[in-house]
């Protein structure tokens, strides 16, 4: 069975450029090129970064009106994990982004921040009671 050219000319392409297939940074005698190559990027996906997170808190706290409706009881957890936790955390990110060193820890901080919102909704899921479990 031949290959799809677009799937060899993707393949001679990381292998011209030297690119770690795992990593997709710079290797071998390429490798000089990775730091420019993270402060470009940075550079220009910043504002990206910044309100991708921007717009993923106004998602997280709209569903908080869910909450109001929805429970009674639990309301204060719900609204700990959401606001307390997940948004704050969220916002940090977003103040990193304004910080040097960030260049250095974008991808964790992205990572950690998305890790915590999804870790968040599974969080309400685990205390929240059924019927109220499936709606989130």
């Amino acid at each position: 069975m031949k290959m799809p050219s677009v799937f060899l000319k993707i393949f001679t392409g990381l292998k011209e450029l030297e690119l770690n297939p795992f990593t997709l940074s710079f290797s071998n005698r390429n490798a000089h090129l990775e730091p420019e190559f993270t402060k470009f990027y940075l550079r220009e996906k910043n504002e990206q970064i910044r309100i991708a997170h921007i717009i993923g808190i106004i998602v997280y706290i709209l569903f908080g009106f869910l909450d109001y409706f929805l429970l009674d009881d639990l309301i204060f957890v719900f609204w700990s994990i959401r606001f307390v936790t997940v948004s704050f955390l969220i916002l940090v990110v977003v103040a990193l982004t304004y910080v040097p060193v960030f260049y250095k820890w974008s991808q964790f901080a992205v990572l950690v921040s998305n890790l915590f919102a999804g870790f968040g909704i599974i969080g309400m899921i685990a205390v929240s009671h059924p019927p109220v479990s499936y709606l989130y």
